[in-house]
């Protein structure tokens, strides 16, 4: 059985929702050092451990897969980078991730991470000799010594792109490979073309990491010197890192973080038309919305809301549905033109 650990949030501005408002990779807040190592020596020390011993696994000769999980926001993307600082002396670290794109960008992400290296990848991947680009891809591997390889957001990969994952997994047995790949697991679902890869990582070499919200005692650590109270942004939040980092970082009068409203906005596009019409109407309400209520305020329609179900937009829980996130909700129907007290804002 793979390894699997649950701890506690780690922040990151520069992956998971933050690339839902436009932003790329590589966005920085001037703050960003300060509250990485905050979080890393608070929230993250039994994550920084699963992926630690992965590179010490790699260094004495086991390929090894890591999986780092969790939804949007939550600090994959973080976490891994805080990992790869950390990398021993001699390892190559490669990187490259998928993109959410309307055109698909065939192995996008792999020749992204070996740009910079002799493997050749432009031409084949050009013309679609994926034959060709695997044994091009063993041979630099085997050939560049302990290579760590990270693949992020794989919800969003070709079918070329994990094809690759998917054979590299099954070859580490003989492969100096440290393969790390961040995937949104509440969009990855048994009929998602990722599964093909989940399906062969080697149990006996997979280590699950899964980041989880922050804690109260997390969000507070962040709100030393601000006007916020801790278990109220942790409520309205549910201790998403990226929610609670960017509703610091927003001016005091604005009602909604322009970046949660951009990445509220691209998962409501998702929802057909019925779709975003039913979570409307159930959106004017606050926790938890009993089924009978939603069925009588709905009628038929109470169906379409399993679309935001699907999306992660809505939770089911014993007796009812509530949205994932408060922000969320305030989100579909808030702007971040309007007041801060329409929000509860301090």
């Amino acid at each position: 059985m793979p390894n699997s650990l649950r701890g506690t949030g780690f922040v990151s501005h520069h992956g998971d929702e933050a690339q839902a408002g436009g932003c790329g990779r590589g966005r920085r807040r001037a703050n960003w050092d300060t509250t990485m190592r905050l979080l890393e020596l608070v929230e993250r020390e039994a994550e920084s451990a699963l992926l630690s011993a992965a590179f010490e696994r790699l260094v004495a000769g086991s390929g090894q897969v890591v999986l780092v999980a969790g939804e949007a926001g939550i600090g994959k993307t973080s976490l891994i980078q805080a990992a790869l600082a950390r990398a021993p002396d001699g390892v190559r670290v490669l990187t490259g991730g998928c993109d959410d794109l309307v055109a698909p960008n065939p192995l996008g992400a792999i020749r992204e991470a070996f740009a910079d290296t002799d493997a050749g990848l432009g031409d084949l991947a050009a013309a679609g000799a994926i034959h060709d680009v695997l044994e091009r891809l063993v041979a630099n591997v085997h050939d560049g010594g302990a290579t760590a390889l990270v693949i992020e957001d794989l919800h969003w990969a070709d079918d070329a792109t994990i094809d690759v994952v998917a054979y590299l997994a099954r070859r580490l047995d003989h492969l100096p490979l440290l393969l790390i790949v961040s995937f949104r697991d509440d969009e990855v679902d048994a009929g998602h073309p990722a599964q093909r890869f989940l399906a062969v990582a080697p149990a006996g070499a997979t280590t699950y990491v899964r980041p989880t919200p922050f804690s109260v005692a997390g969000v507070a650590a962040l709100c030393t010197g601000t006007p916020y109270d801790p278990a109220e942004l942790h409520g309205i939040t549910s201790g998403n890192p990226f929610f609670v980092t960017e509703s610091l970082a927003a001016p005091a009068d604005q009602a909604l973080p322009a970046s949660v409203a951009a990445a509220v906005t691209a998962r409501l596009r998702r929802l057909s038309p019925p779709g975003h019409a039913a979570l409307e109407s159930v959106s004017v309400w606050t926790g938890l919305l009993d089924f009978d209520f939603a069925e009588a305020l709905l009628g038929p329609d109470l169906a379409q809301l399993s679309e935001a179900e699907q999306l992660g937009i809505l939770v089911g829980e014993s007796g009812g549905l509530r949205f994932r996130h408060e922000l969320a909700r305030r989100g579909h129907g808030v702007g971040p033109d309007q007041s801060a007290a329409s929000a509860g804002r301090p």
